[in-house]
């Protein structure tokens, strides 16, 4: 068992500890500092605001939030302030190795069963090895102690940290030797040029940007329609239905605008490989993002949305390609079952 990392990296010049983890050191989700107004208008400047990071406001030596406890009641709880940390290890460099995070005081892998470039690519922003990851299978640099914490982690590919990435799941199937998770910091041979999805409910659809020149920036929907969607869910990996979205569907960039005028014929492999105006050279402005969704979905499907954990949140239910909610009018109990039935829960 390796000794507890310290926490004093986390803290900032003024004191406190600002960091990303959410939950407690027994892994309770937090409680968002907004519910508790009080504290945050007698701690002005301390870090507290509309988020749920742990944080130590009050001088304390370690971050700790609030949590809810299994009766109802709230309660607070310290935080390891390093859950989530990554590491890289076995490889020929500080930017390449097996990829093991760092969960309840110890280090553990990725399973490599969904492991993807965006995967790979949030590793290497948050240790500040560069945007761009490769992700690599089968244990290319050997294996470790056989613990795993991660069957996948679905990244976005924008996350700062693999904290942030939204549906990852822990490990319930089949991991072993042989079966870790690798990065290289650096863009993936004869794959075309990296691209993300951003501002999604889901991990398929989002605001397209593409990686050129050392920097992430979108593209404008001039043009834009379903042939260039199949292009981006072919690149990214994503089956089922794929559906072009204009005028900023998924939110505005902050970033530049880096192509317009994009022509697929739907056959491209890569968005590279289409029809193109030259790089930057556009009359748009983000309220013209382009987006996509790369739905797997069919009629009938639920999901939980805004809610502080996987298994809370508002209804939504899937039809005609849309996402919609559902109206409380004689909402029951038993509707509340069938909805946890049919998500697992």
């Amino acid at each position: 068992m390796e000794a507890p990392l310290s926490c004093s990296e986390g803290f900032t010049e003024l004191g406190f500890y600002n960091g990303s983890v959410s939950q407690t050191d027994s892994g309770a989700p937090c409680l968002r500092w907004a519910e508790f107004p009080d504290y945050v208008l007698q701690y002005p400047g301390r870090g507290l605001g509309e988020h749920s990071y742990c944080r130590n406001p009050d001088r304390e030596s370690n971050p700790w939030c609030f949590f809810r406890q299994t009766s109802g009641a709230i309660g607070w709880a310290y935080c390891d302030c390093h859950q989530g940390a990554a590491r890289l290890v076995g490889g020929t460099s500080s930017g390449s190795g097996r990829v093991e995070v760092y969960l309840n005081g110890q280090w553990g892998a990725v399973c490599d069963s969904h492991w993807t470039d965006r995967d790979a690519s949030v590793i290497c922003r948050q240790l500040g090895l560069g945007e761009i990851g490769t992700a690599l299978q089968q244990s290319r640099f050997g294996s470790g102690s056989g613990l795993f914490h991660y069957e996948r982690l679905s990244c976005r590919g924008d996350e700062s940290s693999v904290s942030q990435c939204q549906s990852r799941t822990f490990v319930t199937g089949d991991c072993s030797h042989g079966n870790e998770a690798g990065v290289v910091c650096a863009p993936p041979e004869g794959s075309g040029l990296p691209l993300r999805l951003v501002g999604g409910e889901e991990y398929f659809e989002g605001r397209v940007e593409v990686f050129h020149s050392g920097r992430w920036g979108s593209v404008c929907d001039d043009q834009w329609d379903d042939r260039d969607a199949e292009v981006i869910c072919r690149q990214l990996g994503f089956g089922g239905v794929a559906k072009a979205w204009s005028w900023a569907h998924f939110g505005q960039s902050s970033g530049p605008i880096l192509l317009d005028a994009v022509r697929c014929t739907g056959n491209e492999v890569f968005l590279d490989q289409c029809l193109h105006g030259d790089w930057e050279q556009h009359n748009c402005d983000h309220m013209e993002d382009a987006g996509v969704s790369c739905s797997p979905y069919t009629d009938g499907v639920v999901r939980l949305v805004g809610g502080d954990s996987p298994w809370e949140g508002r209804v939504e239910v899937f039809h005609s390609g849309y996402w919609g909610t559902v109206c409380d009018d004689h909402w029951t109990q038993q509707h509340t079952q069938v909805v946890c039935r049919q998500l697992g829960y």
